[in-house]
């Protein structure tokens, strides 16, 4: 599997209520809101600007590409169960922050092993699940354990999609 098999879409738009959250929590700014053909800033999102949702308190990370960054907002943990992997490389291909990283054999004498295996660094690990969801022997597992955030926000939407997110 590669980012390109991946293809997010909006089955059907009308059920989509354009709120932007998807937008707002989406640590690489890969998901945005257009109206009459411009960009939406997020500070202009009536979620932001009515104190529905809190300011997120963030660390930019540098992606592989230098012009992009990625937000790291959420704190919790990634476990690798490495016995289930099965070195396809998948969660290699969609992490955006290369924490994943495809180990080279060693030649050792005798070894019949010569694949390639993932090896995981967590240090710049944003916690956004590509991972998790690529993976299809659920070898990788992510915990979030809270959220970076400051200033007013409304508990009834705010802390209910916290609860989500932490379920995922």
């Amino acid at each position: 599997m590669n980012r390109g098999d991946l293809i997010p879409s909006i089955p059907n738009p009308r059920d989509c209520s354009f709120c932007g959250t998807c937008a707002y929590l989406c640590p690489t700014s890969s998901i945005w809101l257009k109206k009459d053909g411009k960009y939406i800033k997020q500070k202009d999102f009536k979620i932001v600007n009515k104190n529905i949702v809190p300011k997120l308190d963030y660390e930019l990370v540098e992606l592989e590409n230098p012009t992009t960054e990625a937000k790291m907002f959420l704190s919790g943990n990634v476990e690798v169960d490495w016995k289930k992997c099965i070195s396809c490389m998948s969660c290699v291909n969609v992490c955006p922050t290369s924490c994943f990283t495809k180990q080279l054999p060693k030649n050792e004498e005798g070894s019949k092993n010569k694949k390639s295996k993932p090896a995981f660094n967590g240090k710049s690990c944003i916690k956004c699940g590509s991972c998790v969801n690529a993976c299809s022997q659920e070898a990788i597992e992510l915990t979030i354990d809270g959220i970076n955030q400051s200033g007013k926000f409304k508990e009834i939407f705010w802390n209910s999609l916290i609860t989500q997110l932490k379920s995922i």
